[in-house]
């Protein structure tokens, strides 16, 4: 991808993940656009990777109240753009969809497009009207499958990591776990969990045709009640908010809830404040009391894989960040109509074959 020629002039803003797989990707990015600066995503930020790139890019780091608010996060973008440079965005949970035609039209036609990368953010943009400038995702590409099925070790994985240094009981793999959401995150969690001998794993999704695809893969498939009340480790992984308000009392006592999600929203978060009292059990784990049921909440809600030490996905990332250049190039070139766009398999076919030529040789 470093070998696509510059296009026109323009200049790149990321919200995005602060990590140490970011250096190889952002040196790529550079060859075809300037990245004029960086908002880093506050629960995905890694200390050592932020002292590095903060050497090379303008980087503000704001809460994520901060992040999610739209009009402090408008105001940051429009108050550090040059009025005579253009633009593109490249995000990472759609922070912009609720008001990009309002940005579009402050930033004087200056904004090219906008890029975006996970599934919850795709969702948001298709809830905007008529959207008046090109929206490439690559959230349901073929190649970030390939990504999203490694996210379900890595999540596991710190979940582990996370009991084991706390004063919480060991994990069992005899225990019960039920994971929220079949997609491909929750469908990565189910498979890890097996592959670590987890025996019994429970699946609950809206939709139907995904409920029938875990019971055929062999996972049971109960009621979202029933496997509230003998889960005893809860994995949120639908990207919307799967629990809310009295769920809460249907989890078995002394459960812990995990969220694979994006951001903060797989659980209601202020429900569970407002009907439980909270103290902290060890670190990144809080326990939450009523008088009808106890549970545990692992990494404040937030994705647990991110959580102190980030489980990096490794070369398989190389995927996605080589579709999110060709997007780039391609938003440079005029390539995309208003609305949300993707790109084309064959182009994501090629991505495949120079990855698989020379990330994946063995030889």
């Amino acid at each position: 991808m470093a070998e696509l020629p510059r296009q026109r002039k323009a200049s790149m803003i990321l919200i995005c993940h602060i990590l140490e797989d970011q250096f190889l990707f952002f040196d790529a990015l550079s060859g075809i656009i300037d990245i004029d600066f960086i908002i880093a995503i506050p629960y995905s930020l890694d200390k050592r990777a932020y002292s590095v790139l903060a050497e090379k890019y303008k980087i503000f780091t704001p809460t994520l109240t901060e992040l999610m608010n739209r009009d402090f996060l408008q105001e940051l973008i429009l108050s550090n753009i040059s009025p005579v440079k253009e633009y593109i965005i490249s995000e990472i949970g759609g922070y912009c969809a609720p008001f990009i035609n309002n940005l579009a039209i402050a930033m004087g036609g200056k904004l090219l497009g906008v890029i975006e990368d996970t599934e919850s953010g795709h969702k948001k943009y298709l809830q905007q009207d008529k959207i008046m400038l090109p929206i490439v995702s690559v959230a349901r590409s073929i190649l970030k499958e390939k990504e999203d099925f490694l996210v379900g070790e890595r999540c596991l994985s710190s979940f582990c990591e996370m009991l084991s240094r706390g004063n919480h009981d060991p994990v069992d793999t005899f225990k019960m776990c039920g994971i929220f959401g079949f997609g491909k995150i929750g469908r990565s969690i189910a498979h890890a969990l097996r592959k670590r001998c987890f025996h019994n794993v429970l699946i609950y999704d809206h939709n139907p045709f995904q409920r029938l695809q875990a019971c055929v893969e062999g996972f049971q498939i109960p009621h979202k009640e029933v496997m509230l009340q003998k889960a005893d480790y809860i994995f949120g992984a639908t990207g919307n908010c799967s629990l809310s308000g009295e769920d809460f009392y249907l989890i078995k006592n002394g459960a812990s809830l995990v969220s694979c999600s994006s951001k903060d929203i797989e659980y209601d978060l202020k429900s569970v404040f407002s009907l439980y009292q909270s103290e902290f059990f060890a670190e990144g784990i809080q326990q939450f009391r009523s008088n009808k049921n106890s549970f545990y909440l692992l990494a404040e809600g937030r994705p647990i894989n991110f959580w102190k030490h980030p489980k990096l996905i490794g070369p398989i990332l190389l995927l996605v960040q080589a579709e999110i250049i060709l997007a780039t190039y391609k938003i440079l070139s005029g390539h995309f109509a208003a609305g949300l766009n993707t790109i084309p398999n064959e182009e994501k076919e090629f991505i495949a074959h120079l990855w698989l030529k020379n990330v994946g040789r063995l030889d």
